[in-house]
């Protein structure tokens, strides 16, 4: 995963725990794609993050001089940039000049019907330009590896509750394996458009609950975080990367 993540001049996102990032994701395939969301920070008493996406970004241009050229090209030019522990290739100018095309074209889609931009606009009524004030503050570079938890019908109260279409392929082929959580490890490096050599580098292992009826499911979520912890020595943080990034990085934002 690249992420290019938006914030205003005096983080209004960050200090309303959300956050809105545009994103590229790579597939093992080779393909790629492009979305941009806007998610709530996770919360200790609730595990459901509000998610606003727009799911594909292949309709929408960027005018670079005279021409209008799709915005996928420009981000993934930007995400050149970037490759593991090398903060930058090619001048600096190119990479703020691009940086600056980003910012003009939200100035550009701020009064759009873009998703997370309608619904941002919802979070702060009182300032009707808060969407023209974005600007990139922060790339994130996240190599991830996702499991599934499961628990085999008959060892548990559980009973499966979803739908074909909701289930990856394994468990429609497995159908008396509950779908209790989703692993996603992940290792990612954060750094500040502003200085690039100020870096924020995140090991994290995040659990998602997939279990249609959480009340239930919670009881076993908790064993399984308590089993990690004592097992790995880790310990439960409920902030984004996003939002711990800032919080190390917030001297160059």
């Amino acid at each position: 995963y690249y992420d290019l993540y938006l914030d205003t001049p005096d983080l209004a996102l960050f200090n309303n725990k959300l956050s809105l990032r545009l994103r590229k994701r790579t597939f093992e395939s080779g393909e790629m794609d492009y979305d941009l969301q806007l998610k709530s920070e996770p919360n200790v008493e609730d595990d459901v993050r509000m998610e606003v996406e727009e799911g594909s970004l292949s309709f929408y241009k960027v005018k670079i001089g005279d021409q209008w050229e799709p915005i996928e090209d420009l981000l993934g030019s930007i995400f050149k940039f970037v490759e593991g522990d090398i903060p930058q290739r090619g001048p600096a100018s190119d990479f703020h000049s691009q940086i600056e095309l980003i910012t003009d074209w939200i100035k550009f889609k701020s009064n759009s019907t873009i998703d997370p931009f309608v619904k941002l606009k919802r979070f702060f009524p009182q300032d009707p330009l808060i969407v023209s004030k974005l600007r990139p503050v922060l790339i994130g570079v996240s190599k991830r590896e996702r499991f599934h938890v499961f628990i085999q019908e008959g060892e548990t109260e559980l009973k499966p509750l979803y739908t074909v279409r909701e289930l990856p392929t394994f468990f429609i082929q497995n159908p008396r394996n509950i779908w209790l959580a989703e692993m996603s490890a992940d290792h990612a490096h954060f750094f500040s458009i502003k200085n690039k050599k100020a870096r924020n580098v995140i090991m994290e292992l995040e659990i998602e609950n997939k279990y249609p009826d959480s009340i239930i499911s919670k009881e076993y979520i908790h064993k399984l975080n308590n089993e990690l912890a004592k097992k790995f020595s880790i310990e439960a943080n409920y902030d984004s990367k996003y939002r711990d990034s800032i919080l190390h990085l917030m001297d160059n934002i």
